[in-house]
């Protein structure tokens, strides 16, 4: 009794969360990335691969998927919070992003996860802070589902891995 309370307040070494990253194979060998954070490894791995079967998916090997995506640190701004919009992205990259893109009105600037702190600290020598800051995986190809029927299934996936309480990101190589 003692113990399930001690672990039900998140004492003891069996109550701690941990982060989890499954790679897996959709339909027609789509990637995916599934990021989680679960008090009990062993349940979630069940649940994850169960979702995946029934939808047409596989979990795979520890390297089989993750190699083709860039593991990043992004940074969203506003254009408007820069001295000069039109000189945004220059900004950015003297301030050593890697890459830069435009998502509706944001600009989104990556870097290495090892470079963020550097980034964050160029940016703030010159008053401009980002509006949020997370890490992310981007897929470095990807691909477009032409068959509308494989497109619903790898949506009807992500939708049953969403529902999971456990999953916290997914990512994959489709171009939506």
């Amino acid at each position: 009794m003692e113990r399930a309370i001690a672990r039900g307040i998140g004492e003891g070494k069996e109550g701690g969360l941990e982060e989890v990253l499954y790679e897996a194979f959709g339909p027609e060998g789509t990637a995916l990335l599934i990021a989680g954070i679960t008090d009990n490894k062993n349940r979630t791995t069940a649940e994850i691969k169960h979702i995946l079967s029934e939808h047409g998916g596989r979990m795979s090997e520890k390297g089989s998927v993750e190699w083709m995506f860039n593991h990043v640190a992004a940074f969203d701004f506003d254009p408007k919070d820069f001295p000069k919009t039109e000189e945004a992205e220059l900004i950015l990259i003297d301030a050593g992003a890697e890459d830069i893109s435009k998502n509706d009105s944001l600009l989104i600037a990556c870097v290495s996860p090892q470079s963020a702190g550097i980034f964050k600290k160029n940016l703030e020598a010159k008053s401009i802070k980002a509006r949020e800051e997370y890490f992310d995986y981007l897929p470095k190809n990807k691909i477009s589902l032409t068959n509308e029927e494989t497109r619903q299934k790898v949506i009807g996936l992500m939708e049953a891995l969403d529902d999971n309480d456990d999953v916290q990101e997914i990512y994959t190589n489709v171009s939506f």
